[in-house]
């Protein structure tokens, strides 16, 4: 059969015969009117085999999103399904002509993989050692990441790591002492009830706006994008936790969230999501939330513990691995155009 590659705009990928078997959340962001648009653009790219659609990706130039040292475009919303088993060249020609494209828009680097912005799904899954996927990993899965270390460069590696016997003794004193320092600062950490999250989202988002912007490749968004991510994790993930540190004046100043990982073969509690304000940081803050959200869970029954999705030259990350041993690796690739 003959391979094609067709490009749309977001008003022609809507009119192409896919688009309506895609979901709702791919259609609103994907479409002519997603909200992406209003600083972004971007171009989709569909592989056909004999006039079937068998792969399909997105290049978009995201405007908002930090740390670019040059212009630079991301490569993402990726559904290879089966091609990747006879048609890796045509894949490969797929990706160079999205690459063309950003270049056009005066791109002068291409990351992936990301779904526009690292709010989304982004990132790779490169090795599990065993350990099953994580929920709320957002990840691509490894075939992926074979895909791309044909492409382009590791730009950006990232682990989750298990915590297990956390009530051994060095692991609780380190941990104690972490406390009793952040403690003298006059740091308070209170635990939010599920029934109260929704209210307390502006909160929420003012402080992960505070926390987050350090973070490699963030793309700042508004309040109400912010709801719509988190509203479902708050109600769906199982048994979800959110906790806030205070300083001594009652002000927010860190987070940490998470909630019971369904895939883990023992009762497994994941932290999602921690931060601590740039003021605050280097005062221990951090383990003092760590170690609150660790304690408040082994009393409701939870044996181990997941350290999810750090960037490995993250200060978390070198907090977490004095107790734990990486599980999952995940990786962005990034290039020259």
């Amino acid at each position: 059969m003959t391979t094609m590659i067709h490009e749309f705009d977001p008003a022609g990928f809507a009119s192409w015969e896919g688009f309506a078997a895609l979901g709702d959340v791919e259609r609103a962001r994907l479409g002519p009117s997603s909200r992406w648009l209003a600083e972004g653009r971007m171009r989709h790219f569909v592989l056909h085999d004999g006039g079937k659609p068998i792969a399909r990706a997105t290049a978009f130039v995201n405007p908002r999103m930090q740390d670019q040292p040059v212009p630079t475009g991301v490569f993402g919303s990726l559904d290879f399904g089966a091609a990747f088993a006879e048609h890796e060249a045509e894949l490969r020609e797929l990706a160079g002509r999205a690459f063309a494209w950003l270049a056009s828009q005066g791109m002068q680097r291409v990351r992936g993989p990301i779904d526009f912005s690292t709010w989304n799904r982004y990132r790779c899954v490169t090795q599990d050692w065993g350990y099953p996927p994580i929920l709320g990993e957002n990840a691509y899965e490894p075939r992926y990441a074979r895909f791309f270390e044909g492409l382009l460069k590791p730009a950006g590696t990232y682990c989750s790591n298990l915590i297990t016997d956390i009530e051994g003794g060095k692991k609780v004193a380190k941990y104690i002492r972490m406390e009793e320092a952040a403690e003298r600062w006059g740091v308070q950490v209170e635990e939010i009830p599920l029934a109260e999250v929704e209210k307390h989202l502006p909160m929420f988002y003012e402080l992960a706006s505070r926390i987050f912007p350090l973070d490699w490749a963030f793309t700042p968004i508004g309040p109400e994008e912010f709801a719509e991510m988190m509203v479902p994790v708050a109600r769906q993930a199982p048994d979800f936790r959110l906790m806030i540190a205070r300083d001594p004046q009652g002000v927010p100043i860190g987070l940490v969230y998470g909630y019971l990982n369904p895939t883990s073969p023992k009762k497994t509690g994941v932290i999602k999501s921690m931060g601590v304000v740039p003021e605050y940081q280097g005062r221990k803050v951090a383990y003092l939330l760590t170690y609150r959200y660790h304690t408040a869970q082994l009393e409701r029954g939870y044996v181990n513990f997941l350290h999810a999705m750090i960037k490995e030259d993250n200060l978390s990350r070198i907090m977490s691995m004095h107790f734990a041993t990486k599980v999952r690796g995940y990786c962005i690739y990034e290039g020259e155009l």
